[in-house]
This record gives structure tokens, sequence and C-alpha cells, in this order.
């Protein structure tokens, strides 16, 4: 058998840390965004003096936090993003949707799972490694 040379390994070892955050920054696209609106200067009470157990957001409540779940589990909250409840819920082609805007939390998701990054790396690498090692291919030209 013969040996691996060091320069394809750590040429390896960052070709696999490459695909690895790429597929990670690819999945956190199925991440969650959730946000908290401002109901501080909503009623409680209805006319009657009854507390109301259901209040209706107006559109134009300014929202408090954004929080991006991503895929694995990672949570980026944004205080005071400056959006109104009907940007984040209705308007779908909003500022805030368009993807210069969200790809921020997409990178902080794929950042903030650095250990998935890590483990999806070392295995594509060890597979590399032994498809390298085991498994000859012939270039018949």
């Amino acid at each position: 058998m013969k040996s691996l040379n060091f320069k394809f390994l750590l040429f390896t070892l960052f070709i696999s840390y490459i695909l690895s955050s790429i597929a990670v920054f690819a999945i956190n696209h199925n991440g969650k965004f959730t946000y908290k609106a401002d109901t501080s200067k909503l009623p409680l009470y209805d006319d009657e003096g009854y507390f109301l157990w259901e209040v209706k957001i107006p559109w134009d409540t300014p929202v408090l936090s954004v929080n991006y779940t991503s895929y694995f589990g990672s949570e980026i909250l944004v205080e005071r993003p400056g959006y109104k409840v009907e940007e984040l819920e209705f308007a779908k082609n909003s500022d805030f949707y368009s993807y210069p805007n969200i790809i921020k939390y997409y990178i902080n998701g794929t950042v903030k799972d650095y250990c998935i990054i890590l483990i999806i790396g070392t295995g594509l690498f060890l597979i590399i490694l032994f498809l390298k090692k085991y498994i000859k291919i012939r270039r018949n030209v």
C-alpha cells in the first residue's frame, strides 16, 4: 500500500471543511424566523371591564425583536430591527425578506453551527482518505 503525502492530507482536510461549510450554509436556508411584537400599548380589558383573552395585533405594530432559529437549532436574536408586523407576517416581498438582508442571519447561523461543520468535515475527510487508500481508480487514456 502506498502512503499518503502531507500535501494531499492538508488539501483534503481543507476541501472537506469548505464543502461542509457550504453544505451547512445551504441547509440553514431552511431555518425559521419568528418575531415578538410590541404589545405594550394594546388594551388588556374590553369596554365592560372584562379581561381580553385574545387581542388582535394591528399591522402597524412595531416589532421588538426578530429571532432566527437555524435548521440545527442555533438561535440568532436581533433586538429592535425597525420593522412592523405587516412586513414580517404578511408581505413576503418586503425589505426584511430580501436576500441581502436575511443572508446575515444565514451566515451567523452557519458560524454558530461550527460543531456540525466539524463533524461533517471530519466525516468527509475520513471517507476521502478511505477511498484514496483502498479503492484504485484506473484511467485508460
